[in-house]
């Protein structure tokens, strides 16, 4: 995982201010403004920011403009974030390819909306074997 944030080496979970909270939801993407919207897929949010399952190639400081829904907002959130760490096919090591974003600028509201939900999320139990 490339990381121009990280000189010391430490982990993601080490250097992450937010508890994250995995999820699978749609997530279309508008690339630096440039009207070419595609849709990854969130795999965890946090207050902080969210991990964009994409093949999707981007730079660590990029600015995306991002358009999701989470059920705990009435309306899409649509918000500018950060690239701040990315996994290519090189560095996954088995994990999902994407980015990891920053929100920037995120609202008061939508911060209290979003760890509401995060608060509320049941988790979701699967049995052995499945």
């Amino acid at each position: 995982m490339a990381d121009i944030e990280n000189p010391s080496g430490a982990s993601g979970a080490e250097r992450r201010q937010h508890a994250r909270h995995d999820l699978d939801y749609d997530l279309a993407v508008d690339i630096h403004g440039e009207h070419v919207p595609y849709t990854g897929i969130i795999k965890d949010i946090s207050e902080g920011g969210l991990f964009i399952a994409t093949v999707a190639h981007h730079k660590i400081g990029d600015v995306l403009q991002i358009r999701f829904t989470i059920p705990a907002v009435e309306r899409p959130i649509e918000i500018r974030a950060r690239v701040r760490w990315y996994r290519d096919e090189f560095t996954a090591g088995g994990n999902p390819i994407g980015v990891g974003v920053q929100f920037i600028d995120l609202p008061d509201e939508l911060t209290r909306q979003i760890n509401s939900y995060l608060r509320d999320k049941t988790p979701m139990m699967y049995e052995d074997g499945m």
